[in-house]
């Protein structure tokens, strides 16, 4: 069973928050919201050093250390971070089978604890195994979010 564990500084952000009404009806990512994936995505890869995805299901604990004790929907909160995750700790997200969830107050130091684990395989998880998809290589730095062409 492979696991991966880091912690991400700075206060979570909700996903369900991340959309902003443009002019007419367009909408947009917030640009702090598109901060805090991308930063959360660098931690992931730091974190996974050469080690490829995931590919079997996957058991994730998120640690949400928030600032202040304002009202904050705890249900809301793993959307970001799982999504963040994707190609990077595990192929996709619909691998993640069980989840621990908590919400705590740290003044000082906000932030999101990170544990994913791959579980053995499982005939109770059948659909979970993933196979990496044929998709554009992406280069590591994630600030740079350009495509390069794999077929050359």
């Amino acid at each position: 069973m492979s696991s991966v564990e880091f912690a991400h500084p700075g206060e979570p952000i909700s996903k369900s928050n991340a959309y902003k009404r443009g002019r007419g009806k367009s909408f947009y990512k917030d640009a702090k919201y598109v901060e805090y994936e991308e930063t959360l995505q660098q931690a992931a890869i730091e974190a996974m050093g050469d080690n490829p995805p995931f590919e079997g299901p996957c058991h994730i604990t998120l640690r949400f250390y928030f600032k202040t004790y304002r009202r904050k929907d705890l249900t809301n909160m793993p959307k970001t971070a799982c999504d963040a995750l994707n190609d990077i700790v595990y192929l996709d997200d619909t691998q993640i089978v069980s989840a621990e969830l908590e919400k705590l107050y740290d003044k000082e130091n906000p932030r999101v604890e990170i544990i994913v684990e791959e579980l053995p395989d499982d005939p109770a998880y059948p659909l979970t195994r993933c196979k990496p998809k044929k998709r554009p290589r992406v280069r590591k730095s994630v600030r740079k979010t350009a495509v390069v062409p794999t077929d050359r």
